[in-house]
């Protein structure tokens, strides 16, 4: 009953199996690499229709706003450990010097030549450039989570199914010895 209750799908191990494999889904294709806010960013780059700018703004606060909302869930059932770490530390860093870019300098430009109001084209591609910078230190962070996380649940995997095959063994041991 025991190696029922610890091992089986629902149990404690399956459970911790399934918050890890989950929190991996949301590495890749990610919403801790926000690729499709990048992508947002740069068709801000260029637009200059306020109506589109507004919405896109839109868009990316949505997006802004998912982020900080997995991680929070994250940080809430990610077991203690190194990834978690990184996740509440590193991860939490990066992204708020990107969005700290983004916010403090990249929108206040594109939000003004959308208005018409004197805007340097090349200020605001600089200031892209600089969000992208921010991204890739973002991006290689998520990246040393994910491969962390990934070897986690192979450990736990391997470690469910010694124990699987050790309880096994006693069980047939401990009922042979009873039959004898």
């Amino acid at each position: 009953l025991y190696v029922q209750s610890r091992y089986a799908i629902g149990g404690p191990i399956d459970a911790r199996m399934a918050v890890q494999e989950e929190f991996l889904s949301e590495l890749e294709p990610a919403v801790f690499v926000p690729s499709q806010m990048m992508l947002v960013l740069q068709e801000l780059e260029t637009e200059k229709r306020p109506d589109e700018v507004a919405r896109l703004v839109q868009q990316y606060r949505s997006l802004e706003a998912q982020f900080a909302a997995t991680r929070e869930k994250r940080l809430k059932t990610l077991p203690d450990g190194e990834a978690r770490r990184l996740l509440d530390r590193d991860l939490n860093d990066a992204a708020g010097q990107m969005f700290g870019q983004i916010q403090g300098r990249y929108l206040p430009l594109v939000e003004a030549a959308a208005r018409k109001e004197a805007a340097d084209q090349a200020a605001v591609s600089a200031a892209l450039r600089e969000v992208m910078n921010r991204f890739r230190a973002l991006k290689g962070v998520a990246e040393r989570i994910l491969t962390l996380t990934r070897d986690q649940v192979a450990a736990d995997r391997e470690q469910a199914a010694d124990s699987v095959r050790f309880w096994g063994t006693t069980n047939l041991l401990v009922s042979l010895l009873a039959v004898a």
